[in-house]
């Protein structure tokens, strides 16, 4: 059973009965298709031979898939010796029996039809139709060869004369024969088995000398290697249920891997790799790939997105059904353009009865084929118009699959009898299987000169081009090649009709170097390349790195459209910003169109003007203090959240976005969640800050971060500018005014302009207090002590206590968690906590720094106040 490996499978046919146009080329195409075939992967045809003798070309073939069709045969004997089974995958149909026929034979004259091999036929019936002088088929036993329930042999004979006499079988034959001689007998492998065979066929009747499972049409031994054939695969000698995988499973490592011994399932054979007609997919030979998958290089693989559009070969072409080509990308069949196309067609039924008619077409409308790469049939063109000279339609068609043929000369591509004069298939690369046939065109030219070997893949067909243009006529007309063509030829005029190129190919386009055109390079000895979008008049390569010169400016070694923000553009090259700016479009070391687009760090002037950059780590220059801006419109926009040297009495308006006052940046307006950040002051600063600029007295160092009303900030300036202090009614607890026991705290609702007034008054009055402050200073921080030893005893958790420094002034606090109470008089203080529920965290804002105070101590001081605001930060509203 090596069969298979010794000769080759070959393509059969669907041509039914149809009369080929010549019936010479059609024998010939018989006889080259079917010589030296075992395996026909589709259906047996024999038809329309007459005065030949020689079907010697027919004595190889032992399996067919499809079914056997023998009509029209005028020859004494058809003999196939060693056809061993039908498999009937695909059976013939008469529109006048409803029968389904694996072997039909039909309009013959000849005496014998010798199938001596033959053991079973899976599906279909068998039919014998009017066959004149035929002998010998009814003395056969058909239900020993059929194994399809409900079938049969139908025999009709409808002639006036009888039937001639037919020769005896040879006495060695059990039962009927095919012909004469012994070894016309037939075989017996099924009826004559024991019982324990009813599942199977034999090799002799003992109960042990059953076929295995596995075998089709009976068997020399009991094994998988001793069928005749088989019932499901067939590989290398021995019957399977499945061909062997392509990958196979690695328990070890846990992953598959590639099985050394897989082989693709082609029909009923495992096969090593599949005919050129066919795709491989799943481990699997197969005509057309499943949904979501699309044909590349002869594999199905899964498409990237939406599949190409696949449309089904629809026959002839006509006005209704053009439009379903729209957009098509493969034609999942066959395509024809025929004279009934331009000139109106004709619906006939397969029972031959008449459709619709439709309207006429004008060629152009083929130009909606420009979009399809691929036709798995063939391509059929019998078409005469005016109009109608070239294939330029089909420009983009690069495959023609020729899984099925065309019944004349077996064609995949067939050109008759046409008005084209130049084909200009430009894409065209493959003819997979089929013969090409171009015939009897009166005016066209170029496909003497085509080397078709260059496309056609397939050795078991030829190529026929006869009685078109005389090439001779066509080159007096200027019907020539391009000079950039080999010597493979081209399909029409110009250098992009070209088969192969002579020299170099850019985009389909054959030249004489890639010098030719500007901004190409040379991929490899044939091709051309585009240089990169950056690159200027020539490159050496596609990448930006490989430019000549550049379009835009030059990045290191790369061409780009425009410089990175760390580098600013300079005689077409980038050089690198200033090493103080965050971005820049310029050298300059300030923010400025030709310099930075934002700093780490900057000096601002007195007029809100950013002088110059400085490092993140640089610290500020003598007579500068660092401050954070928080702008977020304006000129300091882009400096938003960094660090700038300010000079001490800095003041922008900026429409109310920010102010300076006394070193501290504000940015308002403001609510109740503003927090107080201080900032260092330069040492010799002795400005106010915003405790004075919101009508709290220097001498409350910690008044919390959420001020009293309009009336308490009142009170409390009234008691800071000096008002005459009133002793407390005796009935006053804490000793404290009634009317001003309790001070309710509440946002801070004063306008701008306000707290500016205050502001200035609070300046006036500044030197009358200034003096008195220090003699009070010693005493305020010995009562701070007090005060947060006593609070630290009675509550611990909180951190700061508000203390009295100012013998003039008496303020109330309360929050919503606790209520702290201050008192001073004469040269004693108290301080009294009412019980209450934990109070809220508070943290005190260091005092306006005095000439006397160190200035370590200042800086120490403000950044351990700064840690502690961090998570307090919020950018809508920071001092």
């Amino acid at each position: 059973m090596a069969y298979h490996a010794a000769h080759p499978v070959c393509i059969g046919t669907n041509g039914r009965m149809s009369v080929p146009a010549n019936r010479e080329y059609h024998y010939k195409n018989l006889r080259d298709r079917y010589t030296n075939c075992t395996y026909v992967d589709g259906n047996l045809e024999i038809t329309w031979i007459q005065n030949i003798t020689d079907l010697s070309f027919l004595q190889h073939i032992r399996e067919v898939t499809g079914y056997v069709l023998i009509s029209h045969i005028d020859l004494p004997q058809v003999i196939l010796p060693r056809l061993q089974i039908i498999r009937g995958r695909t059976t013939f149909k008469l529109n006048k029996w409803e029968e389904a026929y694996g072997l039909f034979v039909s309009f013959s004259h000849m005496n014998t039809l010798e199938l001596p091999a033959l053991r079973d036929i899976l599906g279909g019936s068998v039919g014998f139709f009017n066959n004149y002088n035929l002998c010998h088929v009814r003395s056969i036993n058909w239900d020993e060869i059929l194994s399809e329930p409900q079938t049969g042999m139908q025999y009709t004979f409808n002639f006036s004369s009888p039937e001639r006499d037919c020769p005896p079988c040879h006495p060695s034959c059990e039962a009927g024969c095919w012909g004469e001689g012994a070894h016309n007998c037939q075989r017996f492998s099924k009826l004559n088995c024991s019982p324990q065979c009813s599942q199977g066929r034999c090799f002799g009747p003992k109960p042990r000398e059953c076929c295995h499972l596995f075998c089709a049409g009976g068997c020399t031994g009991p094994t998988q290697s001793d069928c005749l054939a088989c019932k499901n695969f067939y590989d290398d000698g021995v019957c399977k249920q499945e061909c062997p995988p392509m990958q196979i499973y690695n328990p070890t490592n846990y992953f598959w891997e590639p099985n050394p011994d897989g082989k693709y399932a082609y029909g009923a054979t495992c096969v090593r790799k599949c005919p050129e007609h066919l795709l491989k997919d799943n481990g699997a030979c197969v005509r057309k790939c499943p949904k979501g998958k699309m044909p590349q290089n002869s594999e199905c693989v899964p498409c990237k997105g939406v599949c190409p559009k696949t449309c089904p070969g629809e026959g002839i072409v006509h006005s209704d059904n053009i439009g379903n080509y729209k957009d098509c990308t493969i034609i999942e069949g066959s395509l024809e353009i025929l004279d009934q196309s331009f000139d109106g067609f004709q619906q006939v039924y397969t029972n031959f009865s008449f459709g619709p008619r439709y309207i006429k077409i004008d060629p152009e409308r083929l130009e909606v084929f420009s979009t399809v790469k691929e036709i798995t049939g063939f391509i059929n063109i019998q078409a005469h118009h005016p109009n109608f000279t070239t294939l330029n339609y089909f420009r983009n068609l690069e495959v023609v699959g020729g899984r099925q043929l065309k019944e004349n000369l077996f064609a995949s591509v067939y050109i008759v009898k046409t008005s084209l004069k130049s084909l200009e298939l430009k894409s065209l690369k493959r003819v997979n299987s089929g013969s090409i046939v171009i015939l009897e065109n009166s005016d066209l030219c170029f496909v003497e000169d085509i080397d078709w070997s260059e496309i056609k893949k397939s050795s078991d067909h030829e190529v026929m081009v006869q009685k078109n243009r005389n090439a001779t006529a066509c080159h007096e007309e200027g019907m020539l090649c391009s000079e950039q063509c080999s010597k493979a030829g081209c399909w029409g005029k110009g250098p992009e009709q070209c088969l192969e190129c002579k020299n170099v190919k850019y985009k389909g386009r054959c030249l004489d170097s890639c010098k030719s055109l500007p901004r190409l390079y040379q991929v490899d000895s044939k091709t051309c390349g585009d240089c990169h979008q950056e690159c200027k008049d020539f490159c050496y390569g596609p990448n930006a790195d490989n430019c000549g010169s550049c379009v835009n400016v030059k990045d290191g070694r790369f061409c780009v459209a425009e410089c990175p923000t760390t580098k600013h553009a300079m005689n077409g090259t980038c050089i690198n910003c200033h090493k103080t700016c965050v971005g820049c479009r310029g050298p300059r070391d300030t923010i400025a169109p030709d310099g930075c687009i934002s700093c780490e760090k900057a000096i601002i002037g007195s007029d809100a003007k950013i002088e110059r950059c400085l490092l993140k780590d640089e610290s500020c220059p003598d007579g500068y203090y660092s401050d954070y801006v928080l702008q977020e419109e304006g000129p300091l926009k882009q400096l938003s959240g960094k660090a700038d040297p300010l000079k001490p009495d800095d003041e922008t308006d900026g429409h109310g976005k920010e102010v300076g006052v006394g070193g501290i940046r504000l940015n308002l307006p403001l609510d109740e969640d503003d927090y107080l950040m201080p900032t260092c002051q330069s040492q010799n600063q002795s400005t106010p800050g915003y405790m004075d600029l919101i009508g709290v007295p220097a001498s409350v160092d910690n008044p919390e971060y959420l001020m009293g009303s309009t009336q308490a900030i009142a009170a409390i300036t009234q008691g800071a500018m000096g008002a005459p202090h009133t002793p407390p009614p005796p009935n006053s607890p804490n000793g404290m005014p009634p009317q001003h026991s309790q001070i309710q705290l509440q946002p801070i609702q004063q306008p701008l302009q306000t707290l500016q007034h205050q502001y200035q008054q609070q300046l006036q009055q500044q030197q009358q207090h200034q003096q008195h402050q220090q003699q009070l200073q010693h005493h305020h921080q010995k009562q701070l002590s007090q005060s947060s030893h006593h609070s630290s005893s009675s509550n611990p958790s909180v951190s700061h206590t508000p203390s009295l420094s100012n013998a003039s002034s008496i303020a109330g606090l309360k929050s919503p968690d606790s209520m702290v109470q201050m008192q001073t008089g004469g040269a004693s203080s108290g301080l009294h906590q009412q019980p209450s529920s934990p109070p809220t965290q508070t943290i005190g804002i260091p005092l306006s720094p005095t000439e006397t105070e160190a200035t370590s101590s200042e800086h120490e001081y403000y950044n351990d106040l700064q840690r502690e605001l961090i998570p307090l930060h919020r950018n809508e509203t920071t001092v």
